[in-house]
């Protein structure tokens, strides 16, 4: 209970390259949150992390909620910025001529 204190109605932000200024390039799952948290100083197993709207493919805010137990539950934002580089893929020259 004591750690789900620390994390409750915490906000955490990642910086990520996107394809068109809004679409990620890949997706945020269940590992990238662990990571984050970790980053952040707070041990989470993969099982207690829940990606509510799964994995996220997009920039904007996202709740992720945080099981430690049955009965422990606490919720935390996760915000997804652009970090204002976007991926240019590039389209292969003999499907893009007639």
């Amino acid at each position: 209970k004591e750690l789900a204190k620390n994390l409750s109605g915490q906000s955490f932000s990642i910086q990520v390259t996107t394809s068109d200024g809004t679409r990620l390039y890949g997706s945020i799952g269940v590992t990238e949150i662990q990571a984050l948290l970790a980053k952040n100083g707070h041990q989470i197993e993969k099982r207690s992390i829940n990606v509510i709207d799964g994995p996220i493919r997009e920039i904007g805010q996202y709740q992720v909620l945080i099981t430690y137990h049955a009965d422990v539950q606490e919720s935390i934002t996760v915000n997804i910025l652009s970090d204002g580089t976007p991926k240019v893929i590039e389209e292969d020259s003999e499907y893009s001529e007639g």
